[in-house]
């Protein structure tokens, strides 16, 4: 209801936020999609929201989405009065705990150049995360009142749903620049307001997407705190990823762990598999399902992209068993420009391997190599399909992307890149 608050004011706009949808509503409240079905279908028999088809943000088609009904506004204007007339404990300069209401403890600070939220949902999640004594919650002055009286930084729920929406609708239009900078955005907002969940989980999201995390192994103890299980290993499994890039003796160590813990999940049999075709050897994928049952159709993606990927790295090197082509370009539609989830890295690593396909015909290569150039995939992979793709261009769309390509090679300062790139360019 909370996340639902400011709903009615949009009810006149041609496009609504993504938050008001239930994939948007599972995303800002970090919330398993059945839980949040099962809250949304109760609230509805109680009169308290209503739904209708709309269009929203980031989604090709319409889809449902969720409003409070007039009885709904009234309950949240009676929840909010209830959150800011909750009694709680604070430090005084003495070093001795007074007690007061919520609103006037938000009014000391705001005094003192402290931004109170918006959202009733921000001051809800505030008294969730507050430590408790004697049956009260424990707030201390924040560190915006500590370090500075003119922040001017929205550290709402509302400001971090957006820029999550942000985040997703500029990876949609294959801006993956954008993408990461909401979402490193959005990490920082999520730390700030000391939450180390939501934190995380722009991180990782950030690194599936090309991003860089200093220093992932931090992270081992940040994930440990995620108390849902199944969160949990999701975030490990993310983690897992980033550090296949970043060290791959920590990644083997942390899958180890994880397939002690449960060898039968499909995701950790999936990663056990790369890890075995990396190291030389050639898995069995007979146990691998073709496709994901997870209820999240983004997981389905990248799960049959990944799933295909593996089995074509692995019939290439045998030059047998190879997946049936139309399945395989299926897969790999699936993450293109023209789906709702695109997915530039992953994407550029199975057009790669299906350049092997024996009944791949050239049109067909230059086409799905055009597709993955389109999507911006992040270095160092589009090294790769710039290169492959020049050489099947005529001259002038070669020179435009090895411009393009000397040009993403010098800011990162890979030189030999560069003078790959000018070497190239000087023999058209």
């Amino acid at each position: 209801m909370l996340a639902l608050e400011d709903a009615s004011s949009f009810v006149d706009r041609y496009e609504l936020p993504r938050r008001f949808s239930q994939r948007g509503l599972i995303q800002l409240l970090d919330m398993q999609q059945s839980h949040v079905s099962r809250a949304v279908s109760a609230l509805l028999a109680e009169g308290l929201i209503d739904q209708d088809r709309r269009r929203v943000s980031g989604e090709r088609r319409r889809v449902t989405a969720y409003a409070p009904t007039y009885a709904g506004q009234e309950f949240i204007r009676t929840l909010r009065k209830a959150l800011l007339a909750a009694v709680v404990l604070t430090p005084t300069a003495d070093g001795t705990l007074n007690q007061v209401t919520l609103q006037s403890l938000f009014q000391t600070w705001e005094r003192a150049g402290w931004r109170a939220p918006d959202d009733t949902l921000s001051i809800n999640e505030m008294l969730a995360r507050a430590a408790e004594h004697d049956q009260f919650k424990l707030l201390d002055a924040p560190a915006e009142v500590e370090q500075t009286a003119d922040r001017s930084d929205d550290l709402s729920a509302e400001a971090i749903g957006l820029h999550l929406e942000l985040a997703e609708l500029r990876r949609m239009q294959g801006d993956l620049p954008g993408a990461l900078n909401h979402l490193g955005r959005a990490a920082d907002l999520h730390r700030r307001r000391g939450n180390t969940r939501g934190e995380i989980q722009c991180m990782l999201a950030a690194s599936s997407l090309g991003g860089r995390i200093e220093d992932p192994q931090r992270l081992r103890s940040d994930i440990s705190t995620i108390r849902d299980a199944s969160r949990r290993s999701d975030a490990l499994l993310m983690l897992h990823d980033v550090l296949r890039k970043e060290s791959p003796a920590a990644a083997h160590e942390l899958l180890l762990e994880l397939n002690a813990k449960s060898q039968s999940d499909p995701e950790i049999m999936l990663r056990q598999a790369q890890f075995e075709f990396a190291q030389g050897n050639i898995p069995d994928l007979s146990a691998l399902a073709l496709d994901s049952t997870h209820p999240d159709p983004l997981r389905c993606s990248l799960w049959k992209a990944s799933r295909t990927l593996i089995q074509v790295q692995v019939a290439s090197k045998q030059d047998q068993d190879w997946p049936v082509l139309q399945e395989a370009l299926r897969a790999l539609h699936g993450i293109g420009s023209d789906s709702a989830y695109p997915h530039a890295d992953l994407h550029a690593h199975l057009t790669l391997a299906l350049l092997a396909h024996p009944e791949l015909s050239e049109p067909q290569q230059s086409d799905i190599l055009q597709q993955s150039w389109d999507l911006n995939p992040p270095l160092p992979v589009a090294g790769h399909i710039g290169f492959n793709l020049a050489t099947r261009s005529d001259s002038e769309q070669s020179e435009s992307i090895l411009s393009r390509l000397e040009r993403m090679f010098a800011k990162v300062g890979d030189s030999a890149g560069v003078g790959v790139c000018r070497a190239r360019l000087a023999n058209l």
